[in-house]
């Protein structure tokens, strides 16, 4: 009897190991000024964007994918969008992720801080290709003690880059 409870449980683990997937989706939030006076002020990332980050991770983990992520950065002169984009393919190759979806956070300073547009893009993890872009246009005045959720863009994006996905 012994025999048959080990076989069937090596049966049972085979099967059910074969069932338990999920797709892995790398992404990296870069935050971008647009009409930016005051350069000193934004050297660093801003709260803002670690929120929208966060938010974000959240959103895909609960829809059941495994989530890596690279730093956010600022995108400027010394650290051009492209470069960005290249070190975040390379990441996501390295850690098998079927899924690179890059994500600028586009802020409008004119004196105030208005998050102007988030801008996706989906590349496809193993070959690097460009699968789909586009951009959510917000005009949504940022207040750094106030705003603390941005679950309705994050929620928007998810979609978007979900319907990309299962296409």
């Amino acid at each position: 009897m012994g025999k048959i409870k080990f076989y069937i449980l090596s049966l049972l683990f085979i099967l059910t190991g074969n069932l338990c997937f999920a797709k892995q989706i790398s992404f990296q939030i870069v935050q971008k000024f647009e009409n930016v006076e005051n350069k000193v002020r934004h050297e660093d990332l801003i709260e803002s964007t670690y929120i929208f980050e966060d938010e974000l991770l959240d959103a895909f983990f609960s829809k059941g994918f495994i989530v890596t992520n690279s730093p956010s950065v600022n995108i400027d002169k010394e650290n051009p969008e492209k470069s960005v984009i290249k070190a975040g393919l390379k990441d996501a190759k390295e850690g098998l992720s079927d899924y690179y979806v890059h994500i600028s956070v586009v802020y409008n300073d004119d004196n105030s801080l208005l998050l102007e547009k988030v801008e996706w893009s989906v590349y496809n993890g193993k070959n690097g290709k460009k699968i789909k872009s586009g951009d959510i246009k917000t005009s949504r005045q940022i207040n750094l003690l106030i705003d603390r959720s941005f679950v309705d863009i994050t929620s928007e994006i998810t979609d978007k880059v979900l319907k990309v996905i299962k296409a």
